[in-house]
């Protein structure tokens, strides 16, 4: 049976990824709606093309977190530990290629559906 780590498994600097998923558009859709995130950022193509930088649709930023809690929970790091989630100091948002840029800014960061995600946790020292 499968157990994760204790929290005195845990040593200060201790970091772990996760396996990769590949978010697919229909991931992104099927959150905003079970979300109830009906803002045209994430719903409406035409406007997302005429007045975004993206011109595509985009991912939630609450997408972004509950999917690299979910890829920590499949990698089987708390499993029967007991242990919750407690808080988050950091969080940087990356995909495992290289960022990428809206053509009509240049923009950073903004997550895609088709994007390849994975999740590292790591702990303070």
């Amino acid at each position: 049976m499968l157990t994760g780590r204790q929290f005195s498994d845990w040593q200060p600097g201790d970091q772990v990824t996760t396996a990769a998923r590949t978010v697919t558009e229909a991931d992104v859709m099927a959150f905003v709606r079970l979300a109830g995130l009906f803002e045209p950022l994430f719903l409406d193509r035409e406007f997302i093309a005429s007045e975004t930088i993206h011109k595509v649709p985009i991912a939630p930023g609450s997408l972004t977190f509950a999917f690299a809690e979910g890829l920590t929970i499949q990698a089987g790091l708390l499993h029967r530990t007991g242990m919750a989630f407690l808080g988050i100091d950091q969080m940087q948002l990356r995909t495992s290629r290289s960022w990428r840029r809206s053509p009509a800014a240049n923009a950073r960061g903004a997550w895609f559906g088709s994007d390849t995600w994975y999740a590292t946790s790591s702990t303070s020292p």
